[in-house]
């Protein structure tokens, strides 16, 4: 696993586990991970939260995350503290999805939204799936809803399991996005 700095990550092939660094104007300082390596960039996840948030403050899950409260959080508020050199490759930001974390099972197949993502090489180790917010293990949200609720989402519990919580609550968000080389 290598650390980069200084965006020398846009002239060097990078592997899964490789990390950068990240300022993010007003929120900290944080390393992020490479997940999945593509032939046109890298899909990236934060090692840590990088803030809590609710995913609804009305506690509904109408619409998902792509017409969620989170989202526009996210793409209003969370993208701009992004360095500009990050922005002008990024191709998306989001959450991770219950695939991405946890690949497709029972579970996935009885009670949650599809989403058709691949599992995470690393995220299978569960350690990995854990996460914290200010040095404490914290709860995150995924973008799925779950089927047969009107508010339950499914969300990443404190010690890497899946869980669910109320749209209204609030959890960490650790973001995925996408740069281009």
């Amino acid at each position: 696993m290598k650390i980069y700095r200084k965006m020398k990550f846009y002239t060097e092939k990078l592997q899964i586990g490789d990390q950068i660094k990240v300022n993010l104007k007003g929120f900290g300082k944080f390393t992020a991970t490479v997940q999945k390596v593509q032939d046109d960039g890298y899909l990236f996840m934060f090692d840590e939260c990088v803030a809590k948030h609710v995913m609804n403050e009305d506690e509904t899950k109408k619409g998902g995350y792509s017409e969620s409260d989170l989202w526009n959080w996210i793409n209003e508020e969370l993208l701009p503290a992004f360095p500009r050199k990050i922005r002008d490759r990024m191709i998306y930001i989001s959450i991770p999805s219950y695939g991405q974390m946890f690949g497709h099972d029972k579970f996935y197949d009885d009670y949650v939204e599809p989403d058709h993502d691949e599992q995470f090489e690393l995220m299978k180790n569960i350690r990995n799936r854990i996460c914290t917010y200010k040095n404490r293990s914290i709860t995150n949200y995924l973008s799925n809803r779950l089927e047969g609720s009107d508010y339950c989402l499914a969300i990443v519990n404190s010690s890497g399991n899946l869980y669910y919580s109320s749209a209204s609550r609030s959890h960490g968000v650790r973001p995925i996005f996408f740069l281009v080389m």
